[in-house]
C-alpha cells in the first residue's frame, strides 16, 4: 500500500493525471480501498495508460462520436508496393508484460517473430516508472526501458543483454508513452520537464532532438509498419483541451485530432488528415499507407464518405499493432495478442496472460 499511495501522491503533487472514463475513477478508488496493486495495475492498463498532462483534476468523460470525417485532407493517391517489404522473418514485435510477484510489480519484454511464430523472453525487469515501456532491439541486442530518476521523472534506459550493463540516456524528460528503436537511432513520444504535452523526440549520438515542432501537439497514439518505414500518430491541441476543461461542458474536452505520418528514413513529418473532436483509442498504418482510426468505431483516413470500417470494428481490438494486405495482429481486452487472418477470417492468440496477475502495457512490430 505504501508503495501504491507514493505513486499516487508524485502524480497529483506533479499535475499528472490519465485520461479515464469516470467509472475507471470509481474503479481507482477501489484500489485504495482493496489494498490490490494488481487492481490498480488493471486499471492503469484500462486506461490506456497514456499520461495526460494537465493543470485541472477534473476528469474526462468519452465523447460522442460523429459518423463523418472532417476537412480529409489526405489526397494524395498511395501507390501500392511502392517500397519494397521486409521479410517475415526479419520482422517481429516486442511487447511488455506486467507481472505482480510477491507485492512487487515487473516487467517482461518479450519479441514474437512473425516468420518462425516464436516467443521469446529477452529480460526481467523492475517497474519503476510512470508506465510500464520496454521494447527490444534486434540491432544491438539491448532492451530500451522507462525508469524513474531521483526526482521521480522518467528516463529512457537501454541495458545490453549480453553484458547486462544498464546506461541512463537521458536526463530532461518527464514521462515516456513510446519507444522505437532502430538501427542508429531512438525515437520516443515523451514529454519534457516544465512541458506538458507528449511530443516525438529522436535520441541519436547521444543527443535528444525534438523533431515535433508544435510543443502545443499532444501525442496521443502511434502505430509504426516497417514495410514503408513509416509511423502514424495522432495529436490533440493541449490548448484547446485546457480551454475546454475551464469550460466543463461534460464532453472529454479533446478536440479535432490531426492524424501525422513521420517518414523514418528522413525524419520528416506530413499532415494527412483530422478526424471529428474525440477521444481515438487506437491507430493503424497499414503496408499500402492507408490509415485507420477508433473513434467509437474504426474510420479509414481519405474516404470521404466516412463511414465506419467493419473489418475492424468488429473485431475486440484494444490496441493496432501491425497491418498488411493478408493479416492483422493486435492487442484485445482480454490481455492477449492477436493474429487475424483477413483472408479466411480466422483470429489465433499469439500470446495470454490467462490467469495470471498480468497485464500486457505495450507491444509494437520493428525489424532486423
Amino acid at each position: 500500500m505504501r508503495m501504491l499511495s507514493k505513486k499516487i501522491c508524485v502524480c497529483l503533487l506533479t499535475g499528472v493525471m490519465m485520461l479515464v472514463p469516470m467509472n475507471v475513477f470509481a474503479e481507482a478508488k477501489e484500489v485504495i480501498l482493496s489494498n490490490t496493486i494488481y487492481t490498480w495495475m488493471k486499471i492503469i492498463k484500462k486506461s490506456g495508460l497514456i499520461l495526460g498532462i494537465i493543470l485541472s483534476f477534473s476528469l474526462l468523460f468519452t465523447s460522442c462520436v460523429s459518423k463523418k470525417t472532417e476537412d480529409i485532407l489526405y489526397k494524395e493517391s498511395t501507390s501500392k508496393n511502392s517500397k519494397s517489404k521486409i521479410s517475415p522473418e526479419k520482422k517481429y514485435i516486442s511487447f511488455t508484460m506486467t507481472k505482480e510477484e510477491d507485492n512487487h510489480l515487473n516487467m517482461y519484454t518479450y519479441t514474437y517473430n512473425l516468420k518462425e511464430e516464436k516467443i521469446v523472453n529477452r529480460v526481467k525487469l523492475d517497474y519503476n516508472a510512470q508506465y510500464p515501456l520496454a521494447v527490444y532491439s534486434s540491432f544491438d541486442d539491448s532492451v530500451y526501458y522507462s525508469y524513474r530518476d531521483d526526482q521521480d521523472c522518467d528516463q529512457l534506459w537501454r541495458i545490453d543483454l549480453k553484458s547486462k550493463n544498464k546506461e541512463c540516456l537521458t536526463k530532461s524528460l518527464f514521462a515516456i508513452n513510446y519507444i522505437i528503436p532502430l538501427k542508429e537511432k531512438v525515437y520516443v513520444a515523451a514529454v519534457k520537464r516544465g512541458e506538458r504535452a507528449i511530443g516525438l523526440f529522436e535520441y541519436s549520438q547521444k543527443k535528444l532532438t525534438r523533431i515535433s515542432k508544435n510543443k502545443d501537439d499532444f501525442i496521443w497514439k502511434l502505430n509504426v509498419n516497417p514495410d514503408i518505414n513509416k509511423v502514424a500518430y495522432n495529436t490533440y491541441s493541449q490548448s484547446e483541451l485546457d480551454r475546454n476543461m475551464e469550460e466543463g461542458d461534460g464532453s472529454s474536452g479533446i478536440g479535432i485530432n490531426t492524424i501525422n505520418v513521420l517518414d523514418i528514413e528522413s525524419d520528416q513529418i506530413k499532415k494527412v488528415g483530422t478526424t471529428p473532436k474525440g477521444y481515438i483509442t487506437s491507430v493503424g498504418l497499414d503496408s499500402d499507407e492507408n490509415i485507420y482510426y477508433n473513434l467509437g468505431g474504426f474510420y479509414k483516413i481519405g474516404e470521404e464518405n466516412g463511414d465506419i470500417y467493419e473489418e475492424f470494428t468488429n473485431l475486440d481490438i484494444y490496441d493496432l499493432v501491425y497491418i498488411n494486405d493478408n493479416e492483422l495482429y493486435y492487442l484485445d481486452s482480454n490481455e492477449q495478442l492477436i493474429k487475424y487472418n483477413r483472408v479466411n477470417k480466422q483470429s489465433q492468440v499469439i500470446y495470454s496472460v490467462g490467469n495470471e496477475e498480468a497485464a500486457i502495457n505495450n507491444a509494437i512490430i520493428l525489424y532486423k
